[in-house]
Order: C-alpha cells, then structure tokens, then sequence
C-alpha cells in the first residue's frame, strides 16, 4: 500500500514537474522572437518596439539575462529612432547598470555610445563627448565594429564645429569599419559612414564632393535596397539643385524601383520626379508623377483608388461575354481614363470659381489689415504647451526673436535651414521645433512657407510691378529655389495658383499683363 502511493506520489509530481517545464518558454525560444523584433527595427519600428517590451518583460520574469540586456539595447534605439530623447536616455542608462551589474563590456560600451548619440540630439555636447570617451575605455581593441561606431558618433558631433577633429573622426571610423570580417555587417557600417561624409559635403554645397561619397556609399549598399533607393534619391536631389535634370532623372528613376516597399520614400520621389519632368518640358509625364504623388498620400481616402479596383476585378472576372484577358484589361484601363478625364472635367469646371472666391478672401483679408500669419502668442505659461522641458523665460525669449526674426524678413534667405536658424538665434534645433510647434501650431518648413508666401502676397497688393514679374522671379524674391515648390506652397495656403492671383488683381487692377 505505501508502495503504491509513492507510485503515484511521484508519477504526480514527475507530471506536474514536465507540464511545468513544457508550459515555461526557453530564453532560446524568445531570443529568436527578439530577432525577428529587432529585425523590424528601421521597418516598422512601432510594432518592433512593442514586440520588444513584451519579450523584456518576459526576461524580467524568467530571469533572462541576454535576452534582458538585448531588449534594453533594442529599445534604445528605437526611442532614438523616432526622436524620443528622454525614452532613449532612461533605457540606455538602465542598460548601463544591468551591463555594469553583469560585467558585460560589449554592451555597456553600447550603452555609453547611445548616451552620447542622444546627448547630442540635446545640444548636450560635453556630455556627449564624456560618454563617447567612456564607451571607447572599454570597447574591446578587436571589436572593429563597435570602436568605429563610435568614432562615427564623434563625426557626428564634430560635423558642425570641429573640421579636423571631424574629418579624422570619419576616417577612424571608416578605418575601422573595413577591418569587420562579416561582410554584410562591414558594408552596412562603411555604407552609413559614406552617407554620413557625403551629407557633410551636401550640406556645405559641395556637391561633387556629395556625390562622390553617395556613390562611395552605394558601393557597400548592395544588399540593402531601401538604403540604395536612399542614396539614389540623394544623389538625384543634388543633381536638382547643380540643374543637370537628364542625371537627376536617371538616379530617381533607380529609386523610384528600389522603394516600392517604402511608400514615405516613394511619395519624396514621385514629387521630385514630377519637379524634374516639368524641367525637361515633358508635362505629361510630369503630371502622371504629380497625380502618384497625391494619390499616393491619399491613398487610404481616395474613393476613387478603391472604385477602380473593384471595377478592374469586375471586369476581369467576368466570364459570360468571352473576352480575352487582354481585351478586359483594355477595357479595364479605357474605364479609368474616362473616369480620371470625367473627374479632371468637374475640377476644371469648379476651379477657377473656387480660386477666385479664395483670391478675394485674402483680398478682404488685407484690406482689413489682417495678416495671413497669426501673431505670436508670449505669456509665463507658455512652457507648459512644449513637448521638451523648455523652461518659461526661454520660450518667451526665442519668441521674442522669432518675432525679430520676421520682421526683418530674414525668412526670404533661400539656403535656411532649421540648424542655421537655430544657430542664428542662439538657441538648438530641439527647442527652436519644439517652441515652433506649440506657438505657431505648424512645424518648422510650414511656418517659413508662410512667412514667404504673405511677404510675396503683400508685395502683389501693394505694388503694382510685382504683377509684370514672372513666377519664377516671384518665387526667389521671397526665398524659395524652385518654382514648382512656391507655386504648390503658394496654392496650399492661399488656394489659389500664383498665376491665377496675378491674373485676378492684375484685372481688378487693370494693369497690362506681359
């Protein structure tokens, strides 16, 4: 009898013991998951940095410790990603300890690197450098990878106001990055490095220099076709701006088929595509690109997008009326044009209505004095609608500037930027966006477009001239380089075309037109 009931004792708890076992997932088992996480990193970063939390609170609860550290380096990183400095920061710090409590230098050296990266991101520049100089005492002298990533952080850092300390930072890194011996992970480090040095010549318009290093860049991005679509774009927008438009075309045509997986490059595309059709006189082909741009952005809205598809399915899958495949996706296609022609028709027939009530709106707008900007608000509470923790003083004073700062129309300066804006004022790019976005309820391109497009609007009204000038010297009186950009700019806020505005005061006016 006590035999038997040790039987069963223990055939109870050698079940109870493998259930257990079997219902307990192995830190293999979600290191893979990790993988695939992290994977999705640059991709969908929302979606990696969810999957992500959920395996690092699993790590907390089984006691795993790689898989611990991994995530908190993950999650770091796509806290940087989408410009969350302070998320970044507390992961990086955490992962600093747990790396110090488990004497893990490949990853405390992660952790110090992070810190500097983000430290900069907040104009912190000591602080950056202090922790770049800590993660470089304890990177391991073989691990290339690491010690060059570092010295690309220090580039970083040093691109703006160090030359030589910038320029001998990329080259460690670089020299570093081609002694890796996995091949795919050397080529995706000298990639980014290229990329890194030939931003630093695009943005100082030496555009040759650029374009040798995109072209450096492109050479290590083989097995990376979003990263090559990237530099072919880049290389494409320089090749705009040098005004050789047969060259633009080539290398945006490479990235047009490169992105089709990233719909965001895609719309960048398809609008500089259409910039440089229209170059190259060939409108047709300029407006195709203009209609896949906005289709495109709208794509999710558009009920037409959807209505063409479900008629195309229609139609092909119709099998009483013994059409070939060919014959329906003919008729298919003759379906949409006349649909795309039907609706270009009732636009046409509105718009020049809808344009000329607009135009006499900011007409009735200036008359009344009313400026097509609204005027900054200053008072002690403004900190408190700022993302980043400005404090309230100097909120008020970059609002004060920014006041200056329009007044003496330093927005018509073609070549601003956000940075040399901010250099300007004597503030960073972090608060300058930030006091932006809470003031002026736009970011920081919108706010300058608008500044631009009043000033251009003004001079029209009030100076007669101004309506014998052609759009494109319109278009650099008030700062912008490219035609095509002020006339879209000037159609999205005033909702009407500069051309027709022209023509509309230039009758009310009745001034002759050139």
């Amino acid at each position: 009898m006590i035999n038997l009931l040790g039987r069963r004792f223990f055939f109870s708890f050698f079940l109870i013991f493998s259930l257990w076992c079997s219902a307990q997932v192995t830190e293999a088992q979600l290191l893979k998951k990790y993988e695939q996480a992290d994977a999705l990193s640059e991709t969908d970063t929302e979606k990696s940095t969810n999957e992500t939390i959920k395996l690092y609170q699993q790590s907390l609860k089984y006691h795993y410790t790689t898989l611990e550290l991994k995530c908190l380096l993950t999650l770091g990183y796509n806290y940087d990603f989408i410009n969350k400095i302070e998320k970044s920061l507390e992961y990086a710090k955490l992962l600093e300890k747990r790396a110090k409590e488990e004497n893990n230098t490949i990853l405390l050296t992660d952790a110090y690197r992070l810190q500097g990266r983000e430290f900069n991101k907040l104009e912190m520049r000591k602080e950056a450098l202090a922790s770049l100089d800590r993660a470089l005492t304890v990177v391991d002298e073989k691990d290339f990878q690491a010690r060059g990533s570092i010295y690309t952080e220090y580039a970083i850092i040093y691109q703006n106001h160090d030359q030589s300390k910038y320029f001998e930072s990329i080259g460690n890194a670089i020299k570093n990055h081609q002694k890796i011996k996995d091949i795919k992970n050397k080529n995706y480090r000298l990639s980014y490095d290229y990329n890194i040095l030939a931003t630093y010549y695009d943005n100082k318009n030496i555009y040759d220099k650029a374009i040798e290093n995109y072209k450096n860049s492109l050479l290590f991005s083989k097995e990376n076709p979003i990263m090559k679509g990237v530099l072919n774009y880049n290389i494409g927008n320089i090749y705009m701006k040098k005004g050789q438009w047969q060259k633009a075309l080539e290398h945006l045509l490479i990235a047009e088929k490169l992105a089709k997986y990233k719909p965001d490059l895609l719309a960048y595309i398809y609008d500089e595509l259409s910039n440089v059709y229209l170059e190259l006189n060939e409108n047709d082909k300029s407006m195709s690109y203009r209609i896949k741009y906005k289709e495109l952005q709208a794509e999710q809205d558009s009920e037409k997008y959807f209505a063409a598809q479900s008629v195309h399915k229609q139609i092909i899958e119709e099998k009483d009326k013994g059409f070939s495949i060919q014959k329906k996706l003919l008729l298919a296609i003759i379906f949409l044009i006349l649909l795309v022609f039907t609706a270009l028709l009732i636009i046409n027939k509105n718009k020049s209505k809808k344009q000329f009530a607009n135009y006499q709106k900011i007409i009735e707008k200036l008359q009344n004095q009313e400026s097509l900007i609204p005027a900054p608000v200053i008072s002690n509470s403004a900190a408190e609608k700022t993302t980043f923790s400005v404090s309230s003083d100097k909120e008020v004073e970059i609002l004060k500037k920014l006041e200056k700062f329009e007044r003496s129309e330093g927005f018509k300066n073609k070549n601003l930027s956000l940075s040399s804006m901010a250099e300007s004022l004597g503030t960073n790019t972090a608060y300058l966006s930030t006091v932006i976005n809470s003031n002026k309820n736009k970011n920081f391109n919108n706010y300058i477009n608008e500044l631009r497009i009043n000033y251009i609007i003004q001079k029209l009204k009030n100076d007669p001239q101004y309506l014998k000038y052609k759009i494109s010297h319109l278009a650099e009186e008030c700062g912008f380089s490219s035609h095509n950009t002020f006339t879209i700019a000037f159609s999205n806020l005033a909702g009407v075309s500069p051309s027709n505005f022209v023509k509309f005061l230039t009758k009310e006016r009745q001034v002759p037109e050139n």
